[in-house]
This record gives structure tokens, C-alpha cells and sequence, in this order.
């Protein structure tokens, strides 16, 4: 009997690793978390296995460390002394500005729209769900975030496992 316990906001980990260290004794215990860390305080039995998602690591940096290269490379350009390098550092500003200004835009627009979707089936979750049920038979998969429950709802659909929300 295999028991998997998702957690994937870490707000509750302490009754996380209460609820394996009870459920240990009566077969393999699995805890799968967003990030190891949000376990680092709370005692764990060497016997529970902990799976980490982590979503894969993109291969080009991230927009807001491109923008800050950009700028300083565009600051150190400018401050050479030449009357170009002051109209480029001034139109860099200006342009930076109204880009932090559209990115505002677009980010209030995003979270309601993530706000509406509360309900979504998490992919990177539900892959590492399938895979822990491929190595192992999982009989109960317990759900510490209700965040969790569709796609716990959806890796149980047609199966026979025990959801469990707590």
C-alpha cells in the first residue's frame, strides 16, 4: 500500500509531516512538494520519500534579467562622455519606463485571469503523479492544498484510489 501526500503551497507542512510520520508505519509514504525546503523544519522518517516538482529549466535567461543586462550595458555605454551616450541613456529611461508601465498592464490583466482559473489540472503535478504510480501501486493520495484537488481528481478518475483531502 503506497500513500502519496501533495503539497505544493507549503503553508501546511508541519500536519504534512505529522500525517507521514503517522502514515509510515502502515506502508510506503511518498510526499510530493513544490520544493524540498518547505520540509526543511519538520522531521521526516528516513523511510518516506520525498519527490520534488520543479518545472524544467528554460534555456534562455528570464525577460527581467535580459532588461537589466540591457540597461547597464546601455548605462556604461552612455557614461563614456560622448553627447550620443546622454541621448541614448535618457531614451533608454524614457523607453524602460513606459515597458514597466505595459508590463503592469499586462500583469493586472493576468492575474485575474489566473484568479478565474483556480480549477486548473497542474501538468508538471499530474506527469509526477503517473510516474509515481507506474513504480509504485498507489491505494491513497492525500491532498494538503485544495489547489490540488482537481488534478488529484483527475489522476483518480477511473481509478481505484482513495482521495482524501485534509
Amino acid at each position: 500500500m503506497t500513500t502519496v501526500l501533495t503539497m505544493t503551497q507549503g503553508m501546511r507542512s508541519q500536519y504534512c509531516a505529522s500525517t507521514a510520520n503517522a502514515l509510515s508505519s502502515l506502508g510506503d509514504v511518498i510526499i510530493v512538494v513544490s520544493d524540498r525546503a518547505v520540509l526543511a523544519r519538520s522531521e521526516i522518517p528516513d523511510l518516506v520519500k520525498v519527490v520534488e516538482i520543479r518545472p524544467s529549466q528554460d534555456v534562455l535567461p528570464t525577460t527581467r534579467l535580459v532588461k537589466s543586462r540591457l540597461r547597464q550595458r546601455i548605462v556604461n555605454y552612455s557614461r563614456e562622455g560622448s553627447s550620443f551616450g546622454r541621448f541614448l541613456e535618457r531614451t533608454a529611461r524614457s523607453t524602460m519606463w513606459r515597458l514597466r508601465y505595459l508590463d503592469r498592464m499586462v500583469l493586472g490583466g493576468r492575474s485575474i485571469k489566473e484568479s478565474r482559473s483556480l480549477g486548473a489540472v497542474q501538468p508538471l503535478l499530474l506527469e509526477t503523479l503517473r510516474s509515481i504510480d507506474q513504480e509504485h501501486t498507489v491505494d491513497r493520495v492525500v491532498a494538503f492544498d485544495l489547489f490540488d484537488v482537481p488534478t488529484i481528481m483527475e489522476f483518480g478518475s477511473g481509478r481505484d484510489i482513495r482521495v482524501e483531502i485534509r
